[in-house]
């Protein structure tokens, strides 16, 4: 048995010890079976994971936008008392300065939204995880033989 097949084992099995002894009516949790319950717990777990990576991917180039936008800003800022407004080269080079500082912030907003929509996806892919998974006890050699040849929906 894996760590990973373990783990959920161990969280759902926690969940039920803590129900009994809470003092919660009823018998313990029964063992889930179900091929296409597990399939579905397995599969929200391999979203979770695969939208865990692109949001990542994501918040990299968002801390990278970031910098660039905030360090064109600065550089602006630094720059613009320097100007000599009487040198129509000076004024160019600022003029073109002040284009670079607009287009790094232009993509900033556009890489800030890429990274809202990741994070979006992945709070789906985790709710979606909880509610195929949370509180549930699997057997742990069907999880093995679904796992075997786990083919998973693209969401």
């Amino acid at each position: 048995m894996c760590a990973r097949t373990r783990a959920i084992i161990i969280t759902a099995a926690a969940g039920a010890v803590g129900l009994i002894m809470a003092g919660a009516p009823g018998r313990a949790q029964d063992v889930t079976t179900s091929v296409l319950a597990v399939q579905q717990c397995l599969c929200a777990q391999r979203e979770v994971a695969i939208q865990g990576r692109e949001m990542s991917r994501a918040r990299g180039d968002w801390e990278r936008a970031r910098s660039d936008a905030d360090a064109m800003s600065r550089e602006v800022e630094e720059e613009r008392p320097r100007v000599n407004t009487d040198d129509r080269s000076a004024i160019e080079a600022f003029s073109a300065l002040l284009a670079r500082r607009d287009a790094a912030a232009r993509s900033y907003r556009e890489v800030n939204q890429r990274y809202a929509d990741a994070v979006a996806r992945y709070n789906g892919a985790v709710e979606q995880n909880n509610a195929a998974c949370s509180g549930r006890l699997f057997d742990p050699d069907q999880i093995a033989a679904v796992r075997a040849n786990l083919a998973c929906p693209r969401y």
